[in-house]
């Protein structure tokens, strides 16, 4: 959500896991063509 407020678009995905542990560069789609 704090990224949809910041870009103004509302499609938006990721690509990977959410483990809270994890570590490293989580992938975000943005836009239609990426979701």
């Amino acid at each position: 959500d704090k990224l949809r407020k910041i870009t103004g678009i509302k499609k938006i995905g990721h690509g990977g896991t959410l483990d809270p542990l994890a570590k490293g560069v989580l992938v975000v789609g943005i836009g239609k063509e990426a979701t």
